[in-house]
């Protein structure tokens, strides 16, 4: 008696996807071993053992397991060198945390020898009070130039 499996399992039983399958069921080879059946109102492919000795020896050949070879090499060749950006990009933060700290320190620094001093430390957003004074005689001028106007009406 021949038994007869589905795309299903024999994609299960070669490790490979349904498509992968199907993709190997030329027009010609589903004449010779293939034969379709409707199951619950689903279209279905039976493969026959002939069939299924024809996908063993195609999924066996070395070009398939070749490409698997490959790609195995690939993904590790990949995760390697994703490894060593990983790794630089590691020190590329120490190294910037590191001049965080050192900027960090000689900020501290320059606020100990402005408190010794007995000055009142200035963050660099902040202007001096010289500036402050042209600005305020910069704005005078200006209000004297505008009430001026209003006199030629």
């Amino acid at each position: 008696m021949k038994t007869v499996k589905t795309v299903r399992e024999l994609a299960e039983e070669f490790g490979v996807t349904k498509p992968a399958i199907n993709k190997r069921l030329t027009p010609e080879i589903r004449e010779k071993y293939v034969t379709v059946e409707i199951i619950n109102g689903v279209k279905t492919l039976l493969i026959n053992d002939e069939g299924e000795k024809y996908l063993a020896e195609a999924f066996n050949s070395s070009s398939y397991r070749g490409t698997i070879t490959n790609n195995e090499d690939y993904k590790s060749q990949l995760i390697e060198l994703l490894k060593e950006q990983n790794k630089g990009l590691q020190e590329e933060i120490e190294n910037k945390n590191e001049q965080i700290r050192g900027l960090q320190r000689i900020l501290d620094q320059e606020q100990q020898l402005q408190l010794m001093l007995g000055r009142k430390p200035q963050s660099p957003n902040e202007s001096s009070g010289q500036e402050e004074e042209t600005k305020v005689e910069k704005e005078q001028e200006t209000d004297k130039v505008n009430k001026s106007w209003w006199h030629f009406w």
